[in-house]
């Protein structure tokens, strides 16, 4: 086993990792930019082909606490052995940096058990409550576990990679500052990721898009389940004047994160129908912003006319 820091080549086949991964909900999906900006907390393992079978990454939330996040295993190699040696090397990387205390969430416990993590709960963790899980779509059913390992009992500064972040305390979390922002002339834009279903609407849209702003255009479009609707959208969005057509499978995401807890809370629209349309949404628009992120488009777009309200739902 080779495990050895993350370099700019490695780029491609973390976010292939990592995504691949996310899309069965195992690991959060991470965007090449994110990834990139972090990419000196990161860790690879190596195969003697060359190949890059795991990765993990730290995240600093402070000099005394990081997190253990990310990480992931290809599936030919898993097994043998490289999550365990991973999450040891990332370990030895945080008493180098003489960070005391590590945690993770994570659905496989006993693993991190055999590494020496203890289970803990999630309050212990409020840069992480409010940092990430306050804002998680999933939070109320929230199946992993936090899991926690002192490296130290003293509490070195040192050196970390990271900022470090201020939180609000529970008693103001409900008071929020907004500052209008005056009204803007149109924008200019380069690259625009826009959500495409290759219907009249977001056919029409890519055309108007690049005559108006003279823009770049990838449609994004979310494979659901849609079965048919995805034959020749390729070809249909590229003769409409994309630049590139990225199709993303989400099915087992949004089976097990939004098809479920839907079908559990009896959401029918009027005692009719089940919203299988405006619940896909809020994913459609989570992954067109990564996407967007790891293309470098500088706006996401939607085609929904204001006759609806798929707009509002977007």
């Amino acid at each position: 086993m080779y495990i050895r820091s993350a370099v700019a080549t490695d780029l491609p086949a973390i976010v292939r990792l990592v995504n691949d991964h996310a899309r069965r909900g195992e690991v959060l999906p991470r965007s090449a930019l994110s990834i990139r900006d972090t990419l000196n907390d990161w860790l690879v393992g190596e195969d003697e082909a060359g190949r890059i079978v795991a990765c993990v990454s730290l995240l600093y939330y402070s000099s005394v606490l990081a997190e253990v996040r990310s990480l992931a295993v290809l599936d030919d190699v898993k097994g043998q052995g490289w999550g365990s040696a991973l999450v040891k090397a990332i370990m030895a990387q945080a008493r180098h940096r003489q960070v005391p205390k590590l945690f993770a969430l994570t659905r496989a416990v006993p693993f991190f058990e055999k590494v020496g993590f203890s289970i803990t709960t999630k309050e212990r963790f409020p840069e992480k409550v409010w940092g990430d899980c306050y804002i998680c779509p999933v939070k109320h059913r929230c199946d992993e576990t936090a899991v926690v390992f002192q490296l130290s009992e003293t509490t070195g500064v040192g050196s970390f990679s990271g900022k470090a972040v201020t939180f609000p305390s529970s008693r103001n979390l409900s008071v929020f500052t907004i500052k209008k922002e005056p009204k803007m002339s149109r924008i200019s834009v380069n690259k625009v990721v826009l959500a495409y279903s290759g219907g009249l609407d977001t056919s029409v849209i890519v055309p108007w898009l690049r005559e108006n702003y003279g823009c770049e255009v990838i449609c994004f479009c979310a494979n659901i389940g849609q079965e048919e609707e995805l034959s020749g959208l390729e070809e249909k969005g590229i003769a409409s004047g994309a630049s590139k057509v990225i199709v993303e499978d989400l099915r087992h995401e949004f089976a097990q994160d939004f098809l479920f807890p839907m079908m559990h809370s009896g959401a029918v629209y009027e005692r009719q129908y089940l919203l299988g349309t405006s619940v896909a949404r809020p994913l459609i628009a989570k992954w067109q912003v990564a996407v967007a992120e790891a293309e470098g488009a500088e706006a996401v777009a939607h085609g929904c006319t204001g006759k609806g309200n798929d707009q509002v739902r977007f």
